[in-house]
């Protein structure tokens, strides 16, 4: 998912037209529109994360009212968490008996080092 953003200047965006920019990227899932008086924006599913990260670097939109697209979460926290999550889960494992004792023995090693 992207999320944009756009000053309320001149031409607005409706869902039909921000569906056509970033269909250049890729296929369109949905466009949710929120509008304010000052300020619009607008979450842009993308059907593949290729066509999310590629409308993320670049310029869209009117030049007179460009949009600022940031993707909802960035992938590259999302790939992070998920493998810090595993890492975790697998040293959880270890501290049952004998695994446990050898994790501490580890740690303190590591200790001593420093």
């Amino acid at each position: 998912m992207l999320k944009m953003s756009w000053e309320k200047v001149g031409e607005d965006y409706t869902a039909e037209r921000l569906k056509k920019i970033f269909s250049e990227f890729g296929q369109v899932e949905d466009v949710v529109i929120k509008s304010s008086k000052k300020k619009g924006s607008a979450l842009v599913v993308m059907s593949t994360k290729d066509a999310m990260v590629a409308a993320t670097g670049s310029v869209c939109g009117s030049l007179s009212n460009p949009l600022l697209v940031l993707p909802l979460q960035p992938a590259v926290a999302t790939e992070f968490t998920s493998a810090q999550s595993r890492e975790e889960t697998n040293g959880l494992n270890n501290l049952v008996g004998a695994g446990y004792q050898a994790y501490e023995d580890t740690v303190l090693q590591k200790l001593q080092m420093v």
